[in-house]
């Protein structure tokens, strides 16, 4: 028994955010990928790239 194809995109966001915090007054881009499926339209979850333990005060 074979199963029909399934069809999908795969596509990349960049989201240029600043925080209304004045003490912190930057500019941070944030990369996301998100996918969905082209025939049902289903999209899945946003994935951010983000790491914790980046120190703010060296950005």
């Amino acid at each position: 028994m074979t199963q029909p194809p399934i069809y999908s995109a795969v596509f990349r966001q960049i989201h240029n955010v600043n925080f209304l915090n004045c003490k912190s007054c930057r500019n941070v881009t944030l990369l996301t990928i998100g996918s969905a499926e082209l025939l049902p339209g289903y999209v899945f979850g946003f994935n951010l790239n983000s790491d914790s333990a980046v120190d703010a005060d060296v950005i």
